[in-house]
């Protein structure tokens, strides 16, 4: 099975023509969602949500083409390179990684972690 569109949702998360909406994250976040940021702190789906609606400043994303893995019949795990690009700071990359499951019909985002890196690869 093709899983594009599940990455396809993900990538509308750091668009904010969608994330700065309660609306559309709380339609993709699987309620037990949780994201370990690069500092290691554990943050809870509410903790997100209000993150990204309220508090992140804009910025440019840059994907690299995922690699994407069935896990199970209902568990996707997605891995990619991200470049964020905020006005007057230094360009970030990071590696990503996220568990998407399959909720009836609906994937819903699980678990999301980022990792740092110095560069581009």
């Amino acid at each position: 099975m093709n899983y594009d569109f599940i990455f396809e949702l993900e990538k509308k998360e750091y668009d904010p023509v969608y994330c700065q909406t309660d609306e559309f994250l709380n339609s993709v976040l699987h309620p037990d969602f949780f994201e370990i940021i690069p500092s290691g702190i554990k943050y809870a789906r509410e903790d997100v949500i209000d993150l990204l609606v309220n508090k992140m400043p804009p910025r440019k994303t840059t994907f690299s083409v995922p690699k994407i893995e069935q896990l199970a019949g209902d568990i996707v795990l997605i891995t990619y390179d991200m470049k964020v690009e905020i006005e007057n700071e230094p360009p970030k990359y990071t590696y990503r990684a996220s568990i998407w499951r399959q909720v009836g019909e609906q994937w819903l985002h699980y678990y999301h972690q980022a990792t740092i890196r110095t560069q581009a690869t």
